[in-house]
């Protein structure tokens, strides 16, 4: 029985020995790296998990012949992602790759590093046995330095033996970055790049397009949310270019400290123009203005930390942070939508894309197991801003559209406007016709009555000035009288002679009144005649003030400038208005010259006419329709068609045409003089500028 224990115990100490030699020896196999091996079927490879291993150094101290010592090798940690990650930008990391040689292989491969934003990289190659061969490559070279004129890092590999060669890698960077390998033969390197130059061409292209065709909508409309949205796609644009290396290849390839403060520059402009883009398109101020003050202050906030970024270009590697305003646009636009605002909707589904590629960004950022590297996630953020630019400029293509329509809602109401105020315009006139033939025909009747006043006063001075003559020949009847009676009565005549002094005395006292009477009579008619003339003065004024205060038609206005006769006198009042000067030597005497109204210099002879240097000379149509004419187009202020003034004037349209554009100019010349004119406003525009600026 003892035996049997014995034996038992034998084999379970021989199991458990067993079993801890299978433990170590797997627990080695799972620790050794994997091995990249060179397949001419297979063009390319990415390194990820344990194909690479890091080691990271805090101090920056550890060298080249350090790091290939056999307990630093003990120090290496696989890879538990898909591709590593540079966080901490204070240190230097190390990384090592392995990869079995074929000397068989017929192709010729090379090594390539994706992330084109890693300021320093440092590739210790081997060569021969124990023999290194050392690159170096980032953005903090120049790009001329480079092995291949390439946006990425690419150096050729050595492949000369069946052996396992492993390759070291120095890293260090001012920011976070991806540390992508890539073992590529040179066929597949060409093709891909082609491919890639190609959708790049046509990625930057389309930017171009749609900024150019903001651009111009900016000068046809001149609304600033154009001119913002331009600038938000360039911004893009711009940061896109610095990201993949387009910029550093292509723009400045020389200045190499430029990448420090590039992406950042990009992704901050990108970052503003896209806020403003969002207050002017969605209309923040008026529609939500609790949002628009939040972006603003957004905006000063991002323009705070961008100056900080400036003097510290580490903080730029904070790109997380360009979340905050982009979910804030986005729910400004899903905000603004929810209220009712329909031209949204295409905004709204835009950042939506554009929210989903930054999503996938931010994930490969914090390097999340489940969502590997490739083409779609790493250019997802383009694609995804490509179709978010597609359904922006429909959201603008649309707000055009209900622009336009509310334009020709406005125009129709407009219209109708127009239409109720020609009627309303023409019940006024008729009922200011009805009112001025009222007030005609009172004045005609008041003028009526003192006409006859005037019939009755003229019967009363012939009846006065009958009895003064009855007076008179009374008078000499008695001087006759006495005469005789004085040469008859001689001795009566001494007698009597006092009573005929008083007698007349008393006659001359009784002429004196009647001579009196007769005075206050001849100052009676000069009155009744002042009144009349005035009231004549005062029809005129009346007739006058109604042609200029409505539309009347040419047989009306001729009732004021009846004939050429009229004009004339007219343009010679106002012309020399202010005294006559002649143009040739500045006499102020004259004649009368040759035509009516002209007036000929006494001292040179100089005979001006009265429609020189007027808005009338060397005109060929009929003074009065002239002044008829510039009524016309004065009054309507310049809306009255060459079309309307031939069918009124009865004159040809191309001369309406011509001679009304005439006046237009000096209408629109004067305009200040003629704001507050009134209604001889039009007779301010006979006379040229410098026919006014001698009176």
């Amino acid at each position: 029985m003892n035996f049997f224990n014995r034996n038992h115990e034998k084999v379970m100490l021989v199991k458990s020995l067993f079993a801890l030699f299978l433990f170590m020896m797997f627990a080695n196999l799972s620790k050794a790296q994997n091995v990249v091996k060179i397949d001419d079927n297979v063009p390319q490879h990415i390194f990820s998990y344990g194909e690479i291993e890091y080691l990271e150094d805090p101090e920056r101290v550890f060298t080249f012949d350090e790091i290939r010592k056999p307990e630093m090798s003990a120090r290496f940690q696989k890879s538990q992602t898909y591709t590593p990650k540079y966080y901490n930008d204070k240190s230097v990391y190390w990384y090592k790759i392995r990869i079995k040689q074929t000397k068989a292989s017929r192709r010729h491969w090379i090594l390539e590093f994706f992330d084109q934003t890693i300021t320093d990289i440092t590739l210790y190659a081997p060569v021969g046995e124990n023999n290194f061969q050392v690159y170096n490559f980032g953005n903090k070279y120049h790009f001329v330095k480079r092995e291949y004129k390439h946006k990425n890092f690419t150096v050729d590999l050595v492949n000369n033996s069946d052996s396992v060669a492993t390759y070291y890698v120095k890293l260090s960077s001012t920011q976070a970055a991806n540390v992508i390998i890539v073992l590529r033969d040179i066929h597949r390197f060409i093709e891909y790049a082609l491919d890639e130059y190609l959708i790049f061409g046509l990625f930057y292209g389309m930017i171009i397009i749609f900024s150019l065709y903001n651009l111009l909508m900016y000068f046809a409309i001149r609304k600033s949310q154009y001119l913002y949205y331009v600038l938000y796609n360039l911004g893009v644009g711009f940061y896109e270019m610095c990201s993949d290396g387009i910029a550093f290849q292509y723009i400045w390839p020389n200045q190499p400290w430029l990448n420090e403060y590039a992406v950042g520059i990009s992704l901050f402009l990108s970052t503003i123009f896209g806020l403003l883009f969002t207050i002017n398109f969605l209309y923040l101020r008026s529609k939500a203005p609790m949002l628009y003050k939040t972006i603003i202050g957004l905006i000063i906030a991002g323009c705070g930390f961008f100056v900080v970024c400036l003097f510290n270009t580490q903080l730029f590697s904070y790109k997380i942070l360009e979340a905050i305003p982009l979910l804030f646009a986005y729910y400004c636009g899903f905000y603004v939508l929810k209220r009712g605002y329909g031209l949204a909707r295409f905004y709204v589904i835009g950042y939506t894309f554009l929210l989903i590629g930054f999503t996938i960004k931010i994930l490969l950022f914090l390097n999340v197991p489940w969502l590997p590297y490739g083409p779609v996630t790493h250019y997802s953020l383009s694609f995804c801003f490509v179709i978010e630019m597609i359904l922006v400029s429909f959201a603008i293509g649309d707000s055009i559209r209900q622009m336009r329509k509310r334009k020709d809602y406005v125009h129709k109401r407009m219209i109708k406007q127009l239409q109720i105020n020609d009627e309303l315009k023409d019940t006024l006139n008729k009922e200011l016709s009805s009112l001025v033939a009222q007030r005609t025909e009172e004045v005609v009747e008041k003028a009526h009555v003192i006409e006859k006043q005037n019939q009755e006063l003229s019967a009363m001075n012939k009846r006065m000035i009958k009895q003064l003559q009855i007076n008179d020949e009374l008078k000499d009847t008695l001087n006759k009288e006495l005469s005789s009676l004085v040469a008859q009565r001689t001795e009566e005549v001494v007698e009597k002679a006092h009573v005929i002094e008083k007698q007349n005395q008393e006659l001359s006292a009784m002429n004196q009144l009647l001579k009196e009477q007769a005075e206050n009579i001849s100052r009676m008619n000069v009155l009744l005649e002042a009144d009349n003339q005035e009231l004549h003065v005062n029809i005129e004024k009346v007739t006058r003030a109604r042609v200029m205060s409505q539309d009347v038609d040419f047989s009306e206005f001729s009732k004021i400038y009846p004939d050429r006769e009229a004009c004339f006198k007219f343009l010679s009042e106002l012309k020399w208005a202010n005294g006559y000067a002649c143009k040739k030597c500045g006499n102020t005497n004259y004649l009368a010259g040759f035509l009516p109204y002209s007036r000929r210099c006494t001292k040179c002879r100089y005979d001006e006419s009265v429609i020189a240097n007027t808005l009338f000379q060397n005109s060929k149509i009929p003074i009065n329709k002239s002044f008829y004419m510039l009524f016309l187009i004065y009054s309507s202020k310049g809306n009255i068609s060459s079309h309307k003034l031939s069918e009124i004037l009865s004159i040809r349209q191309s001369t309406c045409w011509s001679y009304g554009g005439k006046i237009k100019k000096v209408m629109e010349e004067r305009k200040k003089e003629l704001k507050n004119a009134g209604e001889q406003g039009w007779s301010k525009l006979v006379l040229d500028h410098h026919e006014k600026s001698e009176h």
